[in-house]
């Protein structure tokens, strides 16, 4: 279990939390990837910022307020900034002629890098290698299970079944992350 002064989590918990702020963020990225390969960028970019920017805030508020997490308001913004921008990349890379499983790879590995390196510069912390590699491992994963599901699946097939293997990496990551962090860590909800 996660455990703080305010609360304590357990795994079915967190794993409900973690689908919960997942969800909105996967949404608009699936429906962005849609619109953006039937070349309708505006209306794609428009899901990115929606879900990208609301999906930023939806985590601050489940943290602060059922995860027991209190996360800063910096670390809000540097999501509200991120979070849209990686969804734009790998929008875009997915979509690309030249894309494919071996450059998922790559590609992922350094947005993974990217994410886990602003959020531990925003709070002012050393980095974790552990939370690094875990991000530099997840997120080519994710991007390989995308790629996967979207030659054979439905667009809310992809949206459930990708939602659910990346809160799974996230609770695992957390739950993992979790021993090894610092107090300011746990302070700001990373």
């Amino acid at each position: 279990m996660i455990t703080n002064q305010k609360n304590t989590i357990g795994f079915t918990q967190e794993v409900f939390w973690e689908f919960t702020q997942n969800i909105v963020l996967l949404t608009g990225f699936f429906v962005a990837l849609h619109f953006w390969q039937k070349s309708q960028y505006v209306i794609a970019i428009v899901y990115i910022l929606i879900s990208g920017m609301g999906g930023a805030w939806n985590i601050r508020f489940i943290e602060n307020r059922f995860k027991g997490h209190h996360e800063s308001t910096t670390v809000t913004l540097t999501n509200s900034v991120m979070l849209p921008s990686l969804m734009f990349i790998f929008v875009a890379y997915l979509s690309a002629s030249w894309s494919n499983w071996k450059t998922d790879c790559w590609i992922g590995m350094i947005g993974g890098l990217c994410l886990s390196v602003a959020q531990r510069l925003t709070i002012k912390a050393h980095l974790d290698s552990t939370r690094s590699i875990a991000f530099a491992i997840a997120f080519p994963l994710t991007l390989l299970s995308i790629r996967g599901l979207m030659l054979t699946s439905t667009v809310i097939i992809n949206i459930f079944v990708s939602t659910i293997l990346i809160t799974l990496l996230i609770v695992i990551i957390h739950r993992s992350s979790k021993k090894k962090s610092t107090p300011k860590e746990n302070q700001n909800g990373i």
